[in-house]
């Protein structure tokens, strides 16, 4: 089934490639072309069919934003640190979620992606450096 999608990708994406066929039409796009009606096997292929190249730009945005947030993250903090462990750990998780979207529907599984948004917003959370607070007047003391 996965080798029948990815064969059919490309007269898939070419039905609408810029802004998809529309949101849970892949099974019925896919039974059109070749006569088998499932849902995608494969993340990249199912937001390519439904969601077009705006949708494949906008997925690899958010991943690649988390990527290089992560990777910056990593490199500032110190050797040995958690920071930087937790950093390259989130940046591997999303390389894998990446790459397993070729030949799974991982990003759509909400058992995956529930983890992977915690764990990546609790790191890019906690690590982001607030600005310091303005010095305060206080003008109310008794000098």
């Amino acid at each position: 089934l996965r080798i029948i999608q990815w064969k059919s990708f490309p007269t898939l994406f070419l039905e609408s490639p810029v802004w998809g066929t529309g949101l849970g039409t892949y099974a019925q796009r896919l039974g059109r072309a070749t006569g088998v009606f499932r849902p995608a096997h494969a993340t990249m292929v199912q937001i390519g069919t439904e969601m077009g190249a705006l949708g494949l730009i906008g997925y690899l945005g958010l991943l690649g934003t988390v990527a290089i947030a992560c990777m910056r993250r990593a490199r500032k903090a110190g050797r040995g640190s958690f920071e930087r462990a937790a950093g390259l750990g989130v940046l591997a998780a999303t390389l894998c979620l990446f790459l397993l979207d070729f030949s799974g529907a991982r990003f759509r599984a909400h058992t995956v992606t529930t983890y992977y948004w915690l764990l990546a917003g609790a790191f890019l959370g906690c690590t982001e450096r607030a600005p310091a607070p303005a010095p305060s007047r206080d003008d109310t003391s008794d000098d």
